[in-house]
């Protein structure tokens, strides 16, 4: 039996260890803990005030709390259990099949003791016989339900056993007879298969009551009013009533679900309903639309328990299954099927929700108390956006047009004008009713106005605008992709955008986006890539500082891809872990965990209806979440407890911490929140003693701490569950042992040794020191001997040195003479270079003016014959070009350039750096001027008349750019 026993807490473990998964339902999520029980096994699950969660087995008693799974099964006279009741001191009543034990816990601790002796024996009328279920009167009067007949039970008082005659056993010997007490205080008792009974005060008796619809295998009974219950069995839920006198005023059918086995209330007309074969349900009947839709609890089908614990959810229990089903604060709006890709959702009139499915657009509106689909858009290509304007639905693609419709029509119209790089992202109406959209790598924004006539409004600041958002017909803003230019606003005077300075608190990274825009009471809001910064709307400073969302349970540096604000005051964040809610400095994460349909919210996917309903699109499917102060839920601040590792391996708990720690010592600290699941839950820390700055220990709820040094340690622990606020700050205080070499006393006698042994050595000091001077006077008369022969020595060495310097100036002198020598014969050799190179300037300058007469007087003289002999005057301009192509090209030039390089160096480099706008003609006017020729000798080489000179050098003065005083020639030859 051990050995069985044994695996049945392995197969349990196993399960434990796997990861937990969860699915989603309707508004509710479901959390397995284990799906690895025997068959047959869990028979009840309830729960403790200290949030440990107990199950009944034919093996015992199973205790969870959280994160591992103990079996109990040798504290009470027997191992099969089969139901929990709670007394109101929060103790727990065990019913199994030799009685009735009593369940005492906190947390870590535990007692079970019996309280109801039973028997085996029938005959034996002063005992119980194989109870099954227990209900509690007060907290000395108990009903107690056999398999057939009914026993009232007063403490110290002998039981009294009704006999129903009857054999009432449900399929798995749980529940077989159900106790309730209505308002009236009469008793009414629920058999499985027999029947509802009330009792006769008179008589002292249970009657049989006749009901006007048939129903059998009842199994839940939970009082819901004063005179009212809901009573569940194989044909549905039923809601009956009761007078004073014990009759059955109302009898209604609240749901057909069949096979009903348990159950809970939520709210006035809520329930969760569990089959025997069929899992679970949820029912609304709050309005003539009757909501009946199944929970999705992963295959588990039959439901034996279900338990509520406050601000958790609904533990529900099946044979082979524990799991935690919990309620979301989003409401699914799925209609056509689970795991849609939303592109994006917003209401376009009031009551009138618009949300777009790739392909389609569906219309959505509230009637009946719940969103009804009113008409399907059917559409050619995938859409990304879509706005309301001028009483029409405009669409924007992926492919990057824009197209409209009128509502309730699959007729659309494209918007000539608008073809953008990528899909159209983000559109904005403003105050004077222009349409503007931009595109997601689109070169500049589009302004369409009330006709469909589109504007490209482009600018090196208008590159990559992601995001147009602004204050409803009135100003608006520009969020951008390049940090020199992230956000801009629009100026309705000029009709231009401006661009706003923005500063950031701390660096940021280079690549930074603004991914969404909101702007609220003056206050407006960047959800970036790296962050979400805020700054007033109302600040006339140049330069704006940012300031940064930091409340708690938000790291920097997290990458918002959508903003927005319901009306309760909250923030909600889109990131690429989930939904952040922002309250009171507060941050709540929500994900795929808590209901969401997927972490991947889609950029500028939040959307809030004049309802002050948030629409969350996501890559897989839409949800809904109305402002509820249900949210603004903290997470249960965590308990600390703390173990010192010892050396063999072995664990002391310390449960006293007046008492020290021993120095040096390895300890290890745990929380717990006793929150399911764990996964759900992180934790940071700081040691006050060392520093301030919290830590994340993200998934793990211990932490270790090494070699503890002596001193006073204050350690500071918050849980934060997903979906709930930080908890409060949970505070352990301890001390570690001081050795006796670290006490003050310690250091005293340390001290005091020290000075009788200074002393002593320095006593010694003393005499080693008068020693030590007699032996130091006969050295220094040694040494003041060998410092006289010394000094002799040195003067004599110095003298020498003296002798060395003077030769050396000497020949330093000798050697700057010759230098100077050789320096004149450089100069006059340079002189003699120069005088060759005029000599040669000057022969190619006359060579160049002879050349120049020369064609002169040829030209002339052709000019004669073409006057004496007109017929010639066609061949004579080719003659004429011959010579004026000979100017051009004569060789002479460049040998006169290199010459007068040689002579003036550098002259036309520096005149053309200066005067960049030169032409070469100017440069050799300016040589000519530099050689300082009149105004004949320059008009000769350069092959023009005097007044050619003359205009050519009024140009040439404009090009300096020299005044009317200055004077050309002066200028030139002194430039340098």
């Amino acid at each position: 039996m051990n050995r069985f026993l044994q695996q049945i807490i392995n197969i349990f473990l196993f399960a434990l260890s796997i990861s937990f998964t969860y699915s989603q339902s309707l508004d509710f999520i479901y959390y397995p803990v284990d799906a690895g029980l025997i068959s047959g096994q869990l028979k009840s699950i309830t729960h403790t005030s200290d949030g440990i969660i107990w199950g009944a087995t034919d093996n015992g008693i199973l205790r969870f709390d959280g994160k591992k799974v103990d079996l109990i099964n040798h504290t009470l006279p027997s191992h099969y259990i089969k139901s929990f009741t709670h007394l109101k001191d929060g103790r727990v009543l065990i019913v199994h099949d030799l009685g009735i034990g009593i369940l005492s816990s906190n947390y870590d601790e535990y007692s079970i003791e019996s309280f109801i002796d039973g028997s085996t024996n029938r005959s034996d009328q002063t005992k119980i016989h194989y109870p099954k279920s227990i209900y509690v009167q007060n907290d000395s009067t108990f009903w107690i339900g056999e398999d057939s007949s009914i026993v009232y039970y007063q403490l110290g008082q002998p039981i009294k056993r009704y006999t129903l005659h009857f054999k009432s056993q449900s399929p798995h010997y749980v529940r077989t007879v159900l106790f309730e007490i209505d308002g009236f205080n009469n008793p009414w008792v629920f058999s499985y298969n027999v029947g509802i009974f009330k009792y006769d005060n008179q008589k002292d008796i249970f009657t049989k009551v006749s009901l006007p619809q048939k129903l059998s295998n009842i199994s839940w009974v939970e009082k819901v009013s004063f005179k009212t219950f809901w009573v569940g069995g194989e044909e549905g839920v039923f809601e009956m009533e009761v007078d004073r006198q014990g009759n059955i005023v109302n009898w209604t059918q609240v749901t057909t679900i069949e096979g009903v086995s348990s159950g809970k209330k939520i709210g006035d007309h809520q329930m969760i309903i569990g089959t025997w074969s069929d899992g679970a349900y949820f029912i609304d009947f709050s309005n003539s639309t009757r909501i009946q839709h199944p929970i999705d609890l992963q295959g588990v089908k039959d439901i034996l328990s279900l338990d509520y614990q406050k601000e958790l959810g609904w533990w529900i229990g099946g044979t082979e299954s524990i799991g935690l089903l919990k309620k979301v604060p989003f409401q699914w709006v799925d209609l056509v099927s689970n795991h849609v890709l939303i592109e994006a959702a917003k209401e376009t009139r009031k009551g009138n929700v618009i949300i777009s499915e790739g392909d389609s657009l569906r219309q959505l509106e509230w009637l009946e108390n719940r969103w009804k689909q009113t008409f399907v858009y059917h559409f050619k290509e995938r859409v990304r956006s879509f706005i309301e304007y001028n009483g029409k639905v405009y669409i924007g693609t992926y492919e990057g047009q824009l197209y409209s419709t009128s509502y309730n029509q699959n007729s659309f119209t494209k918007v000539e004008g608008i073809k953008m790089k990528g899909a159209v992202v983000s559109f904005f109406i403003d105050e004077e009713n222009h349409l503007w959209c931009s595109g997601e790598y689109q070169n500049g924004v589009f302004k369409v106005d009330q006709n469909d006539n589109a504007q490209h409004i482009q600018g090196d600041a208008l590159n990559g605008v992601q995001v147009i958002k602004g204050i409803n017909n009135g100003t608006f803003y520009l969020g951008g992709d390049k940090r020199h230019c992230l956000l801009q606003k629009y100026n309705y005077t000029n009709q231009k955008f401006e661009k706003v300075n923005v500063v950031f608190p701390r660096e940021v990274e280079e690549n930074i986006v603004v991914w969404d825009l909101l702007i609220k009471k003056d206050v407006i809001y960047l959800a970036t890539s790296d962050g979400c910064f805020y700054f007033s709307s109302k600040s006339t400073q140049e330069k704006i500082l940012l300031s940064e969302l930091l409340p708690v349970g938000l790291d920097a540096n997290t990458s918002f891809k959508a903003i927005e604000m319901t009306d309760d005051g909250a923030l909600w964040l889109a990131s690429f872990k989930g939904l952040y809610r922002v309250k009171n400095d507060e941050a709540q994460l929500f994900d795929k965990t808590n209901g969401l349909p997927s972490n991947a919210i889609k950029i500028q996917g939040l959307s809030k209806d004049s309802d002050g309903r948030l629409w969350i699109a996501t890559e897989k499917g839409l949800v809904v979440a109305t402002e509820s102060r249900d949210l603004d839920k903290k997470t249960k601040a965590p308990e600390i407890s703390m173990v010192i590792l010892n050396a063999d391996g072995s664990e002391t708990l310390v449960s006293d911490f007046t008492e020290k720690i021993p120095y040096q010592s390895d300890v290890e600290l745990k929380f717990n929140t006793q929150k399911f699941p764990t996964s759900n839950i992180s934790y940071q820390y700081r040691m006050l003693s060392s520093d301030t700055v919290w830590v994340n220990l993200d998934k793990v709820d211990q932490l270790s701490f090494l070699n503890l040094m002596n001193g006073s340690y204050t350690l500071e622990v918050r849980a934060t569950l997903k979906g709930y606020q930080s908890s409060d700050i949970s505070t352990m205080k301890f001390e570690v042992k001081t050795p006796f070499y670290k006490a003050p006393a310690f250091y005293v006698i340390l001290v005091l040794l020290l000075a009788v042994l200074i002393f002593f050595i320095f006593r010694q000091h003393n005499k080693n020191l008068i020693e030590k001077g007699k032996r130091l006077e006969h050295l220094v008369e040694i040494r003041a001997k060998e410092i006289t022969s010394q000094k002799t020595k040195i003067m004599e060495q110095q003298q020498e040195i003296y002798q060395k310097k003077q030769k050396i100036i000497e020949a330093e002198k000798s050697i700057a003479e010759a230098d100077l020598k050789n320096a004149q014969l450089r100069e006059e050799k340079l002189q003699e270079m120069l005088e060759q190179k005029n000599k040669h300037l000057t022969v190619v300058t006359l060579n160049i003016v002879e050349k120049n007469n020369f064609m002169h007087t040829l030209k002339k003289q052709l000019k004669d014959i073409e006057g004496q002999y007109p017929d010639v005057a066609s061949p004579m301009k080719h003659l004429y070009r011959t010579i004026e192509k000979s100017d051009k090209t004569d060789k002479d030039w460049e040998e006169f350039q290199h010459y007068f390089e040689g002579v003036h160096q550098n002259f036309n480099q520096h005149l053309k750096e200066k005067h960049p706008s030169l032409t070469a003609h100017d440069l050799r006017h300016c040589a000519l001027i530099r050689l300082n020729l009149s105004l004949i000798e320059c008009a000769n080489l350069l092959g023009i008349s005097q007044d050619s000179i003359k205009t050519s050098r009024y140009r040439l003065k404009k090009k300096l750019a020299l005044s009317a005083e200055e004077n050309l020639q002066d200028y030139i030859l002194a430039f340098k």
